[in-house]
């Protein structure tokens, strides 16, 4: 919801219930993995990534 729908992370924990601490860890977790595939460069805009 963060990357397709452009929606904030505050947004996505009401709507979900799961607390903004633990979106952050999975948002970073999933940063992270993008960029050891090489799919992004470290501090790219994940606003802007075209995901296949």
């Amino acid at each position: 919801m963060y990357i397709r729908d452009r929606k904030s992370q505050r947004q996505i924990s009401k709507e979900t219930g799961i607390s903004r601490d633990t979106l952050r860890k999975y948002i970073r977790k999933y940063e992270n993995k993008l960029i050891e595939l090489g799919k992004i460069n470290k501090g790219d805009d994940m606003n802007k990534v075209d995901l296949i």
